[in-house]
C-alpha cells in the first residue's frame, strides 16, 4: 500500500486482460473493505466502510480497460486452517511435539464458574445470567431486566456469538470488538459453561484468558516502545513518535467512552507509565468494564493493538513533515 511494487499501479505492473487482486490479510478490515478499493480505483474515496456496500460481490469490475476482479482477504479462506495445521505438523516432524499445559479451556471454564459464583458476571457490554435449571443466558447489559421480552432475537449456539459482535446497531461493521458499540436486543441461552466460555471467546476474544493470567501473576504486558520497536515495513517509523505524543495519541484513541473498554497493563516504555490523558486507561475502577468493577470480570490489553501501531506511525509522519516544512528555507 505505502511500498514499492504499489497497489495503485496495478494497471502499469500488469498486462493481462484478467487481474485478481487478492488482500494478504489474515482477515478483511478497514484496509481491505476502504483503504485498497481506492487505490486499485473502485472507489473514489474510503467514505463508509465498504463491507456495508458488498465490495467483493461487484466482480468482474471494468477499470483500466481490463477485467479486475477483487477478493476477500487470503486469510478468509476456510483451508487457510488446513495451512496452519500443515505447518504444525511439519514443525512438530522436524524438531518433534512441543511441550503444552494441559488443560487450557478447563482452566478458564473453570475460572469463570468461580467468577461468576463470587457476583463478577459483566465482561465488557456482555452479562451472563444463570438460570434455575442449570443454563445460561448471555445477553447486552442494557437487557438484563427484560431477557423475557418477546423482541430480542433468540440464539442458542456460542457460534452465533460471532455474528453478534460483527456489526453494530446501525449494522456498521465493528473492526475492534472491544469498542462499547456492541448492539443490544439479543438473548443467548447456552446449556453449559463450556458454551458460555465459547460464546464469550467470540465476543471478546481471548479476555478470559488474560484476566485469568492477571488473577493467577502469569499476565506478562509488553511496553509500546517494545511493540513498535519490533515493527517492520511501512510501520517501522512509528516508532519515532515522541513520548508525549505517544501519551496523548493513547488517551484519546483508547478512551473507554467511546473507544475501547480494555483497561491497559502496558507501560509506555520500561518502567515508564502511561501519564497524561492516558492514565486513565489503567485505573481497574474505571477501566476494563462496561458497568460496577464489583461484578466485572477484567478485559484486559496487554499489548497495544494494531490500531495504536497505525495511529502512532500517521502521528508520528505527521509531526515529521510538520518540522521539515517549517526548517524548508523561503522561497
Amino acid at each position: 500500500m505505502e511500498e514499492a511494487p504499489f497497489v495503485a499501479d496495478w494497471a502499469r505492473l500488469t498486462t493481462a486482460a484478467n487481474v485478481v487482486v487478492v488482500p494478504f490479510f489474515i482477515a478483511d478490515g478497514l484496509h481491505s473493505y476502504q483503504d485498497i478499493p481506492v487505490l486499485l480505483g473502485i472507489e473514489q474515496d474510503t467514505g463508509k466502510a465498504l463491507s456495508e456496500t458488498d465490495v467483493f460481490r461487484h466482480n468482474p469490475i471494468s477499470l483500466q480497460d481490463r477485467q479486475l476482479y477483487y477478493s476477500s482477504a487470503i486469510g478468509t479462506e476456510p483451508l487457510m486452517a488446513e495451512v496452519i495445521l500443515d505447518q504444525i505438523h511439519d514443525f512438530d516432524a522436524r524438531h518433534g511435539p512441543a511441550e503444552i499445559a494441559p488443560a487450557g479451556d478447563n482452566a478458564r471454564t473453570q475460572a469463570l464458574r468461580r467468577w461468576l459464583d463470587s457476583g463478577r458476571n459483566v465482561l465488557g457490554q456482555v452479562a451472563v445470567t444463570p438460570q434455575v435449571d442449570g443454563t445460561f443466558i448471555l445477553s447486552h447489559i442494557t437487557d438484563t431486566g427484560r431477557l423475557d421480552d418477546a423482541s430480542l432475537e433468540r440464539h442458542s449456539s456460542p457460534e452465533n456469538a460471532r455474528a453478534i459482535a460483527t456489526h453494530d446497531l446501525a449494522g456498521a461493521y465493528r473492526p475492534l470488538k472491544t469498542a462499547p458499540t456492541l448492539r443490544s436486543g439479543w438473548r443467548l441461552t447456552l446449556p453449559t459453561l463450556d458454551h458460555v466460555r465459547q460464546a464469550l471467546d467470540f465476543l471478546y476474544p481471548a479476555a478470559l484468558g488474560m484476566a485469568l493470567a492477571e488473577e493467577t501473576g502469569t499476565l506478562q504486558p509488553v511496553s509500546l516502545r517494545d511493540l513498535l520497536g519490533r515493527q517492520t515495513g511501512m510501520y517501522r517509523f512509528a516508532n519515532t513518535i515522541t513520548d508525549e505524543d505517544a501519551q496523548e495519541m493513547i488517551g484519546r484513541c483508547c478512551a473507554s467512552a467511546g473507544k475501547c473498554l480494555r483497561r491497559i497493563t502496558w507501560s509506555l516504555s520500561g518502567d515508564q507509565p502511561l501519564t497524561s490523558g492516558a492514565a486513565h486507561k489503567t485505573d481497574p475502577t474505571i477501566s476494563g468494564h462496561a458497568g460496577d468493577p464489583d461484578h466485572a470480570i477484567p478485559l484486559l490489553c496487554m499489548e497495544a493493538c494494531n490500531h495504536i501501531v497505525a495511529e502512532s506511525r500517521r502521528v508520528a509522519k505527521a509531526a515529521f513533515e510538520k518540522k521539515s516544512a517549517s526548517s524548508e528555507p523561503a522561497a
